[in-house]
């Protein structure tokens, strides 16, 4: 059964969505159909996986202008007999409209559009008319079902696939480099993932004013300088350290070393946080907010970390402290994560369940 999955980015650009898109279709063996950010349209292989990526003028409000997506889409719409989409995507939303393919749609809904409110209202009747086309729409988490305004008069259809990981691979670190990390910072905590307008990282600072710990915080982002600037406001530049993006294999080393994982995430666009399945999978307690999104099925609150309030420095200070500062807690909650990491977000569980999904 040849499927194609249909995302608006692809490897090697960095993202959840893309991270899922491009383990869906190594796994699957499927076709890619996706936009270049700008230039010319191109077809390549990446890892055995046939990628077409559509000529595109740029981005504009985080998504590209492609109307040679269309012509192409129009080309290959009958090639398959499951069409996968990637959501929120409204490009693919206009071109399931004009030209609706024969096959099966199956609609993978990460989010619901959070921050473009106005232009999520003006999109909104073309989101509807593929999830009323769509034969099956798969969620991350049971909370994003629950709580996505605009999947309550599709529940019927609505399937929760979490998402998975190669969890074998996350065993492999750099025993040497993990004890040179200990060594040099002592227990500390850990923030992985992009500079970005939601993921709370203005409170993440301020939490620090109040932890006994440092933080390494790694990545990058359009809220970099912001939170470089208010760090040495704060006067927190000997207890954080900022450090580039790293390679995967670096990274696993980082959270190994670490004693606890942050995702301060403050809008809904945080819809699951493939970040805080990387670090259980690693054995690393977690502290989240609670944004009513997957985040908050990832981590148990009180079993695998601890779930606090969004946009609160003060109780995720706390939190952060609570789980430093308690080596039997922070063992508790290191078992609890490796043991749901292999139970629930193992990735051929993942792919057996998205199996099935296409045999509607």
């Amino acid at each position: 059964m040849k499927s194609l999955q249909i995302v608006k980015l692809y490897a090697p650009v960095i993202g959840g969505v893309e991270k899922i898109a491009q383990d869906v279709a190594e796994g699957l063996g499927s076709d890619v159909l996706c936009c270049r950010k700008t230039g010319r349209r191109a077809v390549e292989g990446i890892n055995g996986v046939k990628v077409i990526r559509t000529a595109s003028f740029g981005m504009y409000f985080a998504m590209p202008v492609s109307f040679d997506f269309l012509r192409v889409w129009r080309k290959i719409k009958n090639n398959y007999a499951v069409i996968d989409l990637h959501a929120p995507f409204p490009l693919a939303d206009l071109a399931l409209f004009i030209f609706q393919p024969k096959g099966k749609l199956i609609v993978h809904y990460h989010s619901d559009i959070v921050r473009q409110k106005l232009l999520s209202l003006l999109l909104k009747p073309i989101l509807l008319s593929t999830l009323r086309r769509a034969d099956k729409i798969l969620v991350s988490s049971p909370n994003l079902k629950s709580s996505s305004f605009v999947l309550q008069k599709f529940q019927n259809k609505v399937e929760v696939v979490p998402f998975g990981l190669d969890i074998n691979q996350y065993d492999k670190f750099n025993a040497d480099f993990v004890t040179e990390l200990k060594n040099k910072y002592g227990k500390f905590a850990l923030y992985i993932g992009r500079f970005g307008y939601y993921k709370g990282l203005d409170y993440l600072v301020r939490a620090m004013q109040r932890v006994d710990y440092k933080l390494i915080m790694i990545g990058d982002g359009k809220e970099r300088f912001k939170i470089e600037k208010l760090i040495v406001n704060l006067g927190l530049t000997e207890k954080i350290i900022l450090l580039p993006f790293q390679t995967a294999e670096k990274l696993r080393d980082y959270f190994h070393a670490s004693s606890v994982f942050v995702l301060p995430s403050i809008y809904r666009s945080e819809a699951f946080g493939i970040v805080l399945m990387e670090a259980l999978a690693c054995g690393t307690p977690l502290v989240s907010t609670e944004l009513e999104t997957g985040t908050s099925f990832v981590n148990e609150h009180k079993k695998t970390g601890l779930v606090v309030k969004k946009a609160d420095a003060f109780e995720l200070g706390e939190a952060i402290n609570t789980i430093l500062s308690d080596d039997f807690l922070q063992a508790e909650y290191s078992k609890h994560a490796l043991e749901r990491a292999k139970k629930v977000f193992d990735i051929e569980i993942m792919l057996d369940k998205i199996r099935e999904s296409y045999k509607i």
